[in-house]
């Protein structure tokens, strides 16, 4: 009896410490350290992180000059199978959105690619704030289901859109170096559109790494699958 008290004991210490508990899971950008933009690109112009202004801390401030939308690239997020690296559950991928000039935002697209396959998921902004967001609506968080083990017909069940027929979406899980996040302009605005994006997350179960997720020379270099929508 006292020692299975005094195991009682331990295991409720260790408990209260901190010492016994679960792993975190998924991974956040969140910008906290200016001016890094954490080997994010973006292929339709230019990207910065200021370091305070974002939801909360640094962000990331993309512009574009010339092309049709903001166009970002998480290559350390999307470098490798994201099955193996965020796990094999019921996932997330979610992030933050704000508006900082004029423009509305009626979309937001996320494609993930592997350069041959495609599958993009379409976000209204409407569906979420009642409107195409605009300045006046502050940072905006948004999020998008995903699970590696889903086949073709199960990413469309969830508003998934394949953009070729022969896409396939195991394939795209498996090598997603090529994918883009666009925030779609309405063409009301100025010339070259700005966006705020914050707290890129992907969680589905698994504990990370986040060295697997450090930014690496070679993100640098603009894909070349990453191309303007």
């Amino acid at each position: 009896m006292i020692r299975q008290s005094l195991v009682g004991a331990v295991i409720a210490v260790a408990l209260a410490a901190g010492v016994v508990q679960a792993a975190d899971t998924g991974y956040t950008a969140a910008w906290s350290s200016a001016p890094s933009v954490e080997g994010f690109t973006n292929p339709s112009g230019e990207i910065t992180n200021p370091g305070t202004g974002g939801n909360p801390g640094g962000f990331l401030r993309a512009t574009r000059t010339g092309s049709v939308n903001v166009n970002v690239c998480p290559i350390p997020f999307l470098r490798e199978d994201l099955g193996k690296t965020f796990g094999t559950g019921a996932g997330t991928i979610s992030f933050d959105v704000k508006a900082l000039d004029s423009y509305e935002i009626p979309e937001i697209h996320l494609a993930l690619t592997d350069g041959s396959s495609s599958f993009t998921y379409i976000i209204t902004t409407q569906n979420v704030v009642g409107h195409p967001q605009t300045a006046v609506d502050g940072w905006v968080h948004y999020s998008i289901p995903w699970q590696a083990t889903w086949d073709n017909a199960e990413a469309i069940a969830r508003k998934w859109r394949i953009d070729a027929p022969t896409g396939e979406w195991a394939k795209v899980i498996k090598t997603p170096k090529y994918s883009v996040l666009s925030v779609i302009g309405s063409g009301k605005g100025p010339t070259n559109q700005t966006v705020g994006i914050d707290n890129f997350r992907i969680d589905a179960g698994a504990a990370v790494d986040p060295a697997k997720l450090a930014p690496a020379a070679a993100d640098a270099a603009t894909p070349p699958g990453a191309k303007a929508q």
